[in-house]
C-alpha cells in the first residue's frame, strides 16, 4: 500500500510540474505574439502610445488647473476677515418666486452707503 501512495504522490508532482511548464510556455508564446504585433504594426503602436501619453498629460493638466483654481479661491477667501459685510442690489440666492421687478427698482450701493454702514455698525 505504501508503494501505491508513493506512486500517486509522484504522479501529482509530475502533473504540477507539467502544468507549471505549460503555463510558462503559454506566457512565452503570448509575449512573443505581442512583441511581433508591436514590431509589425509600428504606426499603430506609435499612435497608441501617443494617445496614452496625451491622455495622461491632459488628465494631469486638468488636475493641476483645478488645484490651482482651488488654491486661488482659498487665498481670495482668506483675505476676507470676520468684519466684512457685503451689500448688493441683488439677493445672494434666488428662490422659486423671484420678484425681479423689486430688485430692479433698487439703487446700486455706493461708497457713501458703505461708510455710513461702517459708522452705524461699530458694535457688530
Amino acid at each position: 500500500m505504501k508503494n501505491i501512495e508513493l506512486i500517486r504522490v509522484g504522479e501529482v508532482n509530475s502533473r504540477c510540474r507539467f502544468e507549471g511548464m505549460m503555463w510558462l510556455r503559454l506566457l512565452r508564446e503570448s509575449l512573443s505574439f505581442a512583441w511581433s504585433a508591436i514590431v509589425v504594426n509600428k504606426l499603430r503602436t506609435f499612435l497608441s502610445l501617443l494617445g496614452v501619453m496625451v491622455g495622461i498629460f491632459v488628465i494631469s493638466a486638468i488636475f493641476a488647473v483645478v488645484d490651482s483654481m482651488e488654491e486661488d479661491l482659498m487665498d481670495s477667501f482668506s483675505m476676507l476677515d470676520d468684519d466684512v459685510l457685503f451689500v448688493s442690489k441683488w439677493p445672494w440666492s434666488i428662490g422659486d418666486e423671484y420678484p425681479w421687478w423689486k430688485y430692479v427698482q433698487r439703487r446700486e450701493p455706493s461708497l457713501r452707503d458703505s461708510e455710513e454702514l461702517a459708522d452705524r455698525l461699530t458694535q457688530a
